[in-house]
């Protein structure tokens, strides 16, 4: 089960949302984060509002919508191409949803 932006428990555990259990430090979930849709920055989900109200991004200054939801942080994923072994990192899908390989 994926657990998303959990809180510790009073004994200071994080506790699965799907079974209860105890879980280990390594299995903690990362906090969520506030995407910038203008440079694609994470900012931290507790982001501080300016003097204005507005949530504004770390990066590049831009204001957060409100409608962003905050979300978990990006997690990078290796393909390594079959043909020539080359890794992508973070591959983009092609219109059929085929992962192609940025060396070959």
């Amino acid at each position: 089960h994926k657990n998303v932006d959990i809180e510790r428990d009073e004994d200071g555990d994080y506790i699965c949302e799907n079974c209860g259990s105890a879980l280990e430090d390594d299995d903690a979930p990362a906090p969520s984060v506030l995407k910038c849709v203008d440079c694609g920055h994470e900012n931290p989900h507790d982001l501080e509002p300016d003097d204005e109200g507005d949530l504004v991004c770390e990066q590049c200054g831009a204001v957060i919508p409100e409608e962003v939801a905050p979300t978990a942080p990006s997690q990078n994923e290796e393909y390594e191409c079959p043909d020539c072994g080359h890794i992508t990192v973070n591959p983009e899908p092609d219109e059929d949803g085929d992962r192609i390989c940025e060396d070959c």
